[in-house]
């Protein structure tokens, strides 16, 4: 072989290691650690912890009248929200969805936020 054959081995063996690294990335990859919360019946704060390799956001009904958060999206490097509710002086649980998904539209999870009744 040639030195400019063996160059070229080289250069396509570093791109084909570095292009298959890539693919083994967490790139919008969202992971939960529990799809369920359960707030208690006077709402008081609840944290809400997960892992996420890239920026996300969070959605659910605004207008819900009860549940409320501290944050709609973060980094990678915050990958936590609160939760806070109304105290729920009814004889019902409340529940409500949140969708959590990465800001590149790799990924979505969704969570269920369950608060008890008084």
């Amino acid at each position: 072989m040639t030195n400019r054959n063996i160059y070229n081995w080289i250069v396509l063996s570093l791109l084909l290691i570095f292009s298959a690294c890539r693919e083994n990335t967490l790139e919008g990859c969202i992971e939960l650690e529990e799809d369920q919360v359960i707030m208690s019946d006077s709402g008081a704060p609840v944290e809400v912890c997960f892992r996420s390799a890239t920026e996300w956001r969070i959605e659910y009904d605004l207008e819900n009248g009860w549940l409320t958060t501290d944050l709609m999206g973060g980094r990678s490097s915050n990958c936590k929200f609160t939760v806070r509710g109304s105290a729920n002086k009814g004889e019902s649980v409340r529940v409500l969805k949140i969708r959590l998904f990465s800001l590149d539209g790799k990924d979505s999870k969704e969570m269920t936020v369950m608060q008890l009744s008084s």
